[in-house]
């Protein structure tokens, strides 16, 4: 028996896994369907165009140690954007370089049972792999399905996942695309559909037409805000931060960042009824803000767009068919495109109640966990742990990632994962 089975390899998963080998819990199961482990989908990208969207000198995946990154790259890195590819490298060389061992399985893992005092782990192939304490560190989901046309999935022009190959599969030369959103994942499918695919025209469409804006490069702003004094009404809380804008005289996005590390303590004190206003009206401007584009990716799409080959346009997509050579769009005002492939890039799905993967529902379908309010993950307490369907904690059971997201909110970011696995890992070992 293992004393830790983490279900995902991508980046939570195994920087959990170096954190347990360092605290010197070594015998460790890594389970994840699509290897190798150290990437998941926002570092396994193979092109040297699709870069970290923060400096280097930031990306350290540890808090006490910020300069490990840069100095695993070479301090001439610090400023810039590396690749997202070569952090994928470095996580997987973080995990080879933790002292002890771990075993990996490469395979999904389906369904989970209590088990004398830990778990049995089933995975897709028939394996069993049990273990003292689990975690779920199963990362971020593809978009939601779009739904203007029946039987869309089937449709040789259409792809659901923006970083499978097909996405960025060879085109007809000149042929045109339809990306369905304008966020982070779109605009690097846009720029290697026309660099690297063949692609004549990229239209770019999301409801709102909004881009994320561009990294900044200035010095820090103050700890201006304080969650414990702060409203607990979205509008209150617009009205502070737009003040604190003006009296700092600097862009809206310093002010965020130095208001970043409290976005967790914030979230949790917000009444419900404030949190569903909040995903309603105010989430896509959040995110346009706080995802940002690297600042060569952004000159790179601001050139596309002046030379013609990208076009941003504001609107839902109404209805698809197939038409010659690929589809016909029509989009909510009427406008009509004829594309040589659809690709949705709406951004992962996180309505938890709608996902149909076999060990969420497995979990939630036994009661050893439950859907987070809001929808958005499983609901966990303050130390990680699962709460079942009695609204007790599930001993032994953990989240850390993506399920989360209802708990605290921010945790996609390097700035968030790298306390979350440290601290679920400090966790982990007393719980032991």
């Amino acid at each position: 028996m293992f004393d830790v089975a983490i279900i995902g390899g991508g980046f939570a998963g195994t920087l959990t896994a170096v954190h347990l080998l360092r605290a010197g819990i070594t015998n460790l199961a890594l389970i994840e369907r699509r290897p190798p482990v150290g990437r998941g989908v926002a570092y396994g990208t193979h092109s040297e165009q699709h870069l970290l969207n923060t400096p280097a000198g930031e990306m350290s995946a540890f808090a006490d140690d910020p300069n490990h990154f840069v100095e695993w790259l070479g301090d001439s890195w610090w400023a810039h954007f590396a690749p997202r590819r070569r952090y994928g490298d470095y996580v997987a060389a973080m995990l080879a370089a933790a002292p002890g061992g771990w075993r990996g399985f490469d395979d999904e893992a389906v369904g989970l049972l209590p088990e004398d005092g830990g778990y049995r782990v089933r995975l897709r192939g028939g394996t069993i792999v049990r273990a003292r304490r689990v975690v779920l560190a199963i990362g971020q989901f593809p978009p939601a399905p779009l739904k203007p046309m029946a039987g869309l999935e089937e449709r040789p022009w259409y792809v659901d996942d923006p970083w499978s190959e097909a996405a960025v599969a060879p085109l007809p030369p000149g042929g045109q695309a339809l990306l369905v959103g304008t966020g982070l994942s779109a605009v690097d499918v846009a720029i290697s559909l026309l660099d690297d695919a063949g692609a004549g025209h990229v239209v770019m469409a999301s409801r709102n037409g909004r881009l994320p804006m561009p990294q900044l490069t200035t010095a820090p702003y103050k700890d201006w805000f304080h969650p414990d004094t702060a409203p607990l009404r979205l509008s209150q809380l617009l009205r502070q931060f737009r003040a604190e804008v003006k009296r700092s005289g600097l862009d809206a996005r310093a002010v965020l960042d130095a208001m970043r590390p409290h976005v967790p303590a914030i979230w949790q004190r917000l009444p419900w009824v404030e949190r569903r206003r909040f995903l309603r009206h105010l989430r896509s401007r959040w995110e346009a803000v706080r995802n940002r584009l690297p600042q060569p990716t952004a000159a790179r799409l601001a050139e596309l767009r002046v030379g013609g080959f990208i076009t941003i346009m504001a609107g839902r997509v109404a209805s698809l068919a197939d038409a010659p050579g690929g589809a016909l769009v029509t989009l909510g005002d009427g406008r009509e495109l004829a594309v040589a492939r659809v690709i949705n890039c709406t951004g992962p799905d996180m309505a938890y109640r709608r996902i149909n993967h076999p060990l969420i529902l497995d979990v939630v379908g036994t009661g050893l966990g439950r859907w987070e309010p809001l929808g958005l993950g499983l609901d966990v307490d303050e130390d990680y742990r699962l709460i079942d369907d009695d609204g007790a904690t599930t001993p032994g059971l953990y989240a850390v990632g993506a399920p989360t997201k209802g708990r605290f909110w921010e945790v996609n970011g390097v700035a968030e994962l790298r306390l979350h696995t440290r601290d679920l890992a400090a966790r982990i070992k007393a719980d032991l």
